[in-house]
């Protein structure tokens, strides 16, 4: 838990996945809260040699897939990462409805949990490892508790 205190946003995060810096290749789900609103959100990060310069990314779990949205100007980022290190590419967008909090949860316990971002010429496919897993657990857990709170 960490409290911006100028804007006066709390960000709730998970210690198997935080923290979470753009150049690497990592997934995590996090809350921002403001006035009793809870906002669930998922950040996607990608660091190679090559840019995949992705326009769609995509969590699957035995054969269901989910596409995560996203504005190609508001929500990508991308970078050229110092010292020859290569690119970084990642997205951090708000998780819209209850369908997808029950599709993040039964995608978190499974053992087939992978992401794709995919562009026009270049895809790349990544599953998700136990302590990712273990943080989109522990943050959808902490915001079932923070909306059933008094």
């Amino acid at each position: 838990k960490n409290k911006d205190d100028v804007t006066g946003v709390t960000f709730y995060k998970s210690g198997f996945t935080d923290p979470h810096y753009y150049n690497t290749n990592k997934s995590s789900i996090y809350i921002a809260s403001k006035n009793k609103i809870h906002t669930l959100r998922i950040r996607i990060s990608y660091t190679d040699e090559n840019w995949i310069f992705f326009d769609n990314a995509y969590l699957s779990y035995e054969g269901n897939t989910a596409e995560i949205k996203f504005d190609d100007y508001k929500e990508k980022h991308t970078d050229v990462l110092g010292g020859g290190r290569g690119v970084a590419e990642w997205i951090d967008v708000k998780v819209l409805d209850s369908t997808s909090l029950y599709y993040l949860r039964k995608f978190s316990e499974s053992s087939s949990a992978k992401i794709r971002l995919q562009g026009k010429s270049f895809s790349k496919d990544r599953f998700l490892t136990r302590n990712e897993k273990k943080g989109f657990i522990e943050i959808l857990n902490g915001l079932e508790a923070l909306k059933n709170k008094k």
